[in-house]
């Protein structure tokens, strides 16, 4: 099992204050992090599948993240 703490993209651009400030989130850690990369839930679970993990569980979402758990 292991736990992510993370931001995911919507499926659709949306321009809620949500939306903005997990964008301006994820715009600061690609410029921090070379290779780094926003995720929409169908991302995470082909990435967290190709990885061996049997799924995703989305725990809870608090201040404009989500908690995950991938499991085996």
């Amino acid at each position: 099992m292991v736990i992510i703490v993370e931001t995911i993209l919507p499926k659709l651009p949306e321009t809620r204050t949500l939306s903005k400030i997990i964008s301006q989130g994820d715009v600061l850690m690609m410029t921090q992090n070379l290779g780094g990369k926003e995720r929409t839930k169908h991302e995470l679970m082909t990435l967290v599948t190709g990885a061996g993990f049997g799924g995703i569980r989305f725990e809870c979402f608090i201040c404009n993240l989500w908690v995950m758990e991938f499991y085996k």
